[in-house]
């Protein structure tokens, strides 16, 4: 089933992510480099990936300057902990249906 393959595909690009986030790497560009594996990996689940793969955590839980999507020109800076959300859905389809994986941690100075 489609939402197997895509559970399956999350972790990779939950993986991924958590791999990049290191200082001085800009947000959008995790987001980039998820949706460009998405795309090569399984065209079909492209329009379902989510529109941001994670977010930092300040004084508010989740901050809106530092999301990880196409928008946000931020990079990550070290000791920042953060959230990395990914997932697809379709909530319009004959079946909805949905999955995601997200984890919570902190920038390491290395990385």
């Amino acid at each position: 089933p489609v939402q197997k393959t895509a559970y399956a595909l999350a972790i990779e690009i939950h993986q991924q992510i958590v791999g990049a986030l290191k200082p001085g790497v800009r947000m959008k560009e995790l987001y980039s480099c998820a949706k460009e594996t998405v795309a090569a990996k399984n065209p079909d689940l492209a329009s379902k990936f989510v529109t941001s793969a994670g977010f930092g955590m300040g004084l508010e839980f989740n901050d809106m300057m530092l999301v990880f999507n196409d928008k946000c020109d931020r990079t990550v800076v070290a000791g920042t902990p953060f959230c990395i959300s990914v997932g697809f859905s379709e909530p319009a389809g004959k079946t909805p249906w949905a999955v995601w994986r997200h984890e919570h941690g902190v920038c390491d100075p290395d990385g």
